[in-house]
């Protein structure tokens, strides 16, 4: 039965073994901890955060939240947040000196937890992408 869109691979892109490999490896709480980032004690499945990227970072209240059981943060002052990439991608301009793109911050998890970077074969746009892949590759290109 077909659905319309292409048929899936078998195999998963190096992209998609190294986001696998990094979340089997890594939880959001280490990704702030790498990156120098202030968190508060757990609240359950919760832990607040000091978030550099509005203000001076010194919030006399933390505004940020890092969910331990979904890996994913949110800053209640800037209104930024998402997963693992996304943080490192945030933070990284004020953490490790220069902004990191996709490709990069994936890397940067990759060597944090010791995984084998994934590959950096370069693909067409034409060349079999899913339909997710093909909105990222019109999102960000090159660097999908």
């Amino acid at each position: 039965m077909s659905f319309g869109g292409p048929p899936l691979r078998d195999k998963p892109s190096g992209i998609h073994e190294a986001i696998e490999a990094v979340n089997a490896c890594m939880g959001i709480l280490s990704v702030f901890d790498s990156l120098g980032i202030e968190t508060l004690p757990a609240l359950s499945n919760r832990v607040r955060y000091r978030c550099p990227l509005h203000g001076d970072g010194t919030d006399r209240e933390p505004s940020g939240m890092l969910y331990l059981d979904t890996n994913r943060w949110w800053c209640f002052g800037c209104n930024a947040g998402g997963d693992m990439i996304q943080a490192v991608r945030a933070f990284s301009a004020l953490r490790l000196g220069h902004a990191y793109g996709f490709r990069e911050a994936l890397a940067w998890l990759t060597s944090q937890c010791g995984a084998q970077s994934f590959s950096r074969r370069t693909r067409t746009k034409d060349e079999g992408l899913r339909p997710l892949e093909k909105h990222l590759w019109d999102q960000f290109p090159g660097e999908v």
